[in-house]
């Protein structure tokens, strides 16, 4: 048997199966089988950066996935000559974790993938009425006595980044920042707009 692959998992595709920071221990392929709900890493194209999803279907030349926190299947089919392994166990915190494949993956899978379409359905019934609540400022003049915070996505050199703080943003300022800044829900509703820059972008 091949000696097990170390991988560092990166992305939010497969929250929360799989966390930015999980060092995942795959088996190398090598041709072996493949079940439907196995989680597997392969390269969608020649040069491409690999990928971490899970299978969702399999034809004789040919394999669907789709990522554990995505909405649809992936666009492409994958060929098995691009598969590097199957991931087995996870390293997050010190702690080994397995990771279910098979029947017992794709249970999981659905549930995720059930929920996140849920979630999405009512998000956009609410939508409306939390804009309108977020341009009367409602909810800030409610929460202000007792905190003032800022919550948003921070741009780095590598990407986004969750941030809070719990100020207001008048003398908040990141001068090398490139790119804008996003205020994902809910927390528009605590935020004053005043303060923002005219480029920020909002969930």
């Amino acid at each position: 048997m091949a000696n097990p692959v170390l991988i560092n998992y990166i992305g939010p595709s497969m929250n929360p199966t799989l966390k930015a920071g999980d060092i995942l221990e795959t088996i190398p392929y090598a041709n072996s089988r493949i079940n439907v709900g196995d989680i597997v890493v392969f390269h969608p194209r020649k040069g491409s950066s690999h990928v971490v999803h899970r299978v969702v279907a399999l034809g004789s030349f040919e394999v669907k996935t789709r990522g554990d926190n995505n909405i649809e299947p992936d666009p492409y089919v994958v060929s098995p000559k691009t598969i590097i392994g199957i991931v087995v166990s996870l390293q997050r915190g010190g702690k080994i974790i397995p990771i279910q494949g098979g029947k017992r993956g794709l249970i999981s899978a659905n549930y995720l993938w059930a929920k996140n379409r849920v979630d999405l359905n009512i998000s956009r019934m609410l939508i409306p009425a939390y804009h309108w609540l977020s341009e009367t400022g409602i909810i800030r003049r409610l929460f202000a006595p007792l905190f003032k915070p800022s919550n948003f996505l921070l741009p780095t050199s590598s990407g986004n980044r969750n941030a809070t703080l719990f100020r207001t943003l008048d003398d908040w300022q990141t001068p090398s920042r490139k790119m804008p800044m996003r205020i994902k829900r809910p927390f528009r509703l605590l935020i004053n707009e005043a303060y923002l820059p005219d480029e920020t972008i909002f969930s």
